[in-house]
């Protein structure tokens, strides 16, 4: 069990204690009435040890969590009688993983009263150039950033996609036609550090933690990245914006189906020589297996990526991510909602990574911050917004570039859904 303690100091600690473990919770219900009232409080067991849940830090069963015979993932093995301290944060919001769409959630949550702790494992930054296409421009301004496309060092203007296909033939897409008639190329490390700057200004805090298990009651157990020390984040909400992981979201239960399998490759990323102040294209092209982009973003930077399908040959590249088109079964459960890359994750030629992170932010906030807050029903319709959402861009895809594979068995039947 998980009990909190206050120490001489008034610092709240929480103490896992590793004992026989009988069914339910200990104690008499006059004695879990007398802990109530004396400031103590309780996590309920797990299923079998009656500890909390931990897993690998891939969201897989590994040495912290063991699975039963039937596959399910078991509790954390503790030695009998042996006390783990853990010091206990409680905060209204929990997001997990400090990206873009952790960042902006955590800020519009701040900007509407919720007290909000950030849950940053210090993964390396993002150094990526992303484009926001013109009808990402009114999310952009939704959650109140399009101040930062105005600075120079952060994004670039873009005129459109120019493409070469694999036959030969050529075709652009000029963003003149399209309402805001302007796509931006943005440099993501420059973006997600001025999203952390207004997100502190706002009253978020920030602590460096790796999330490495869940309990029954909404707890997220931590790793400081600094030390060993373990923590246990008490949470109403608890933002999985943990990226492609989905680390929160598959220990409640989620899994993630893969529309394909396919890696991004950076082949190239120099300086173009490019006047300040100069627009851009987007340059595609297919030469048959791979297809690739070149990408010009701010003070004359540019960035070339091919993309191939997992399992044929790599070729040389500076850096190699997964690129597979995904999404959760579930976007939403009880106490827990997932927002960009969590939820739902596209190919970098989609230009949907950075315009994803925003606008679903922007719907889970809305979500949480309803009447109806995360009710089951409001879960489902999350659910199923982030699935149309999935594939309406998808089809999106396959309409201009003509390279969706078959889909797995697994897609067509949700209870074979493809476990990361």
């Amino acid at each position: 069990m998980v009990r909190a303690r206050h120490g001489v100091a008034g610092e709240e600690r929480a103490c896992i204690s590793a004992g026989a473990g009988s069914a339910g919770r200990a104690g008499t219900p006059r004695q879990q009435r007398a802990d109530r009232c004396h400031g103590r409080s309780e996590v309920p067991r797990g299923r079998r040890h009656g500890e909390p849940f931990l897993a690998a830090d891939d969201g897989r069963p590994g040495a912290a969590a063991r699975c039963t015979q039937d596959g399910s993932p078991a509790e954390a093995d503790l030695s009998p009688g042996r006390d783990l301290t853990l010091d206990v944060l409680r905060t209204d919001c929990l997001v997990v993983g400090a990206g873009p769409a952790g960042l902006t959630a955590a800020r519009l949550l701040a900007l509407w009263g919720r007290t909000v702790i950030v849950a940053d494992s210090g993964v390396t930054p993002t150094t990526r150039l992303e484009l926001l296409a013109p009808a990402s421009l009114v999310t952009v301004a939704a959650v109140g950033l399009e101040h930062l496309l105005d600075d120079p060092a952060i994004a670039r203007a873009c005129l459109g996609i120019r493409r070469t296909h694999r036959s030969g033939a050529s075709d652009y897409e000029d963003f003149l036609r399209h309402p805001c008639r302007v796509g931006y190329v943005v440099d993501r490390g420059r973006f997600d550090q001025r999203l952390r700057d207004e997100a502190v200004a706002v009253g978020v805090t920030f602590y460096g933690l790796r999330a490495i298990g869940v309990t029954p009651d909404r707890g997220v157990i931590c790793r400081a990245s600094d030390s060993a020390r373990t923590k246990l984040v008490l949470a109403e909400i608890v933002v999985d914006a943990t990226g492609r992981a989905a680390a929160i979201a598959r220990r409640r239960g989620a899994r993630v189906a893969a529309r394909d399998r396919m890696v991004a490759e950076l082949v190239e990323d120099a300086a173009d020589g490019a006047t300040a102040g100069s627009a851009s294209w987007l340059e595609y092209s297919s030469d048959g297996p791979t297809w690739s982009y070149r990408i010009s973003g701010p003070r004359g930077r540019v960035q070339t990526w091919r993309i191939r399908r997992s399992g044929t040959p790599a070729g040389d590249a500076l850096l190699s991510v997964d690129a597979s088109a995904c999404l959760l079964s579930e976007a939403a459960g009880e106490g827990w909602i997932a927002v960009g890359d969590a939820a739902m994750a596209f190919d970098p030629i989609a230009s949907q990574g950075l315009f994803n992170a925003l606008s679903s932010a922007l719907v889970a906030t809305g979500a949480l911050l309803s009447a109806d807050r995360l009710s089951p029903t409001s879960a489902r319709l999350y659910s199923d917004a982030v699935a149309t959402t999935f594939l309406h861009c998808e089809a999106g895809r396959i309409s201009v570039y003509g390279t969706m594979p078959p889909a797995p068995q697994s897609w067509a039947d949700p209870a074979k859904t493809i476990a990361q």
